[in-house]
């Protein structure tokens, strides 16, 4: 057993401080002689106690926190006996306890974080995170094992590098239309611009959320033209068998809206009444697409048939105003245009 000894030299032994130490050791070691007070300096060993430290215990074979232990006990360094610990210096007082290491204990090992999913904005970063045990982690295991002892880390994360910059498409007003009546076009200002309104490429507003590009052109709307054609009724066949002509009048008018009258004194409800449309010059109406056709082919019957249909001119309106009817007279001639016996009259109402 190893026996602490301390080498004290006094150089005079006369100091009361001396004495004191002197004193103390014999306290300590009572079989020390007495030392002269003559003024000499004399080596003095003194063997003072001393910790004594037993073996470690064995660490449990269970993976966790878990420690190992020892006795420390203060030695009398004469009698190799235990005394109190107090006699002991504290300061040198061996460990008690130490972490037990257990290379066999599965654990979790994590990787390095990989980069963000996104340049900007909102992304997220992965790891991996797997299950090992052995002296150099050599052994892969199932997460079931290290779950058992502490909760899987996390292998993804949320991250955000920076604002991204967002892009959008600027769009202008439409041109005015010169002539609602002409086949014309309308374009617009289309632009891209970041989210300080900087003018940017157009390819940055095509890669972005607003990827379809908004129209620059389109027709102008010639419905909007105050002008249209009105159609007359179609003549007669200009031939009483096989292929005539037939005509009609058309007109252009300027539109004129439904107004609508409401009168809450009389016992009737709201009414619409159609002011008249006056008629303007063709010209006005030269420009529309849908020009409507004043002549056709018309073939009522065939010169050789027996018999054939012959109308006659159609009569004026039952009515000056509202809706009434008109009255012809329709025959059964034969070749010659001699009326047959059973030839009837017709009335047509339009």
């Amino acid at each position: 057993m190893n026996v602490l000894q301390r080498i004290i030299h006094f150089p005079q032994l006369e100091n009361p401080k001396i004495f004191q130490h002197i004193q103390k050791a014999k306290t300590i070691l009572p079989n020390v002689n007495s030392i002269a007070s003559s003024p000499v300096s004399v080596p003095l060993i003194v063997q003072l106690p001393h910790w004594e430290s037993g073996p470690w215990s064995a660490c449990p074979n269970n993976c966790g926190s878990t420690k190992r232990t020892r006795i420390v006990r203060c030695i009398d360094p004469l009698t190799k006996a235990e005394i109190d610990h107090s006699r002991c210096l504290a300061s040198e007082r061996p460990e008690t306890e130490h972490p037990c290491r257990h290379s066999h204990c599965p654990k979790w090992h994590k990787g390095e974080w990989g980069t963000c999913s996104t340049s900007c904005g909102p992304g997220f970063a992965k790891r991996e995170v797997v299950c090992r045990k052995g002296v150099r982690n050599e052994h892969l295991l199932n997460d079931n094992d290290c779950i058992a002892t502490e909760p899987k880390p996390p292998e993804i994360r949320k991250c955000n590098l920076k604002k991204c910059t967002l892009y959008s498409w600027r769009i202008g007003a439409w041109s005015k239309c010169l002539d609602l009546c002409k086949p014309g076009e309308q374009r617009r200002r289309i632009y891209c611009v970041n989210d300080i309104g900087k003018k940017a490429s157009p390819e940055m507003c095509e890669n972005g959320a607003n990827t379809v590009k908004p129209i620059e052109t389109r027709k102008c709307q010639t419905d909007k033209c105050p002008y249209y054609w009105v159609a007359g009724p179609w003549s007669s066949c200009s031939r009483s068998c096989d292929i005539g002509q037939q005509f009609r009048q058309i007109e252009c008018r300027l539109r004129k809206d439904i107004i609508s009258i409401s009168n809450t004194n009389e016992d009737y409800t709201d009414t619409a009444k159609e002011i008249s449309e006056p008629i303007v010059l063709s010209s006005m109406c030269m420009a529309l697409e849908n020009k409507l056709i004043v002549t056709q082919e018309c073939e009522i019957n065939s010169c050789n048939a027996r018999f054939h249909w012959n109308a006659g001119p159609w009569s004026k309106c039952s009515k000056s105003c509202g809706p009434g009817f008109k009255r012809r007279k329709v025959r059964c001639l034969d070749k010659l245009g001699g009326r047959t016996t059973n030839s009837p009259d017709g009335v047509d109402v339009i």
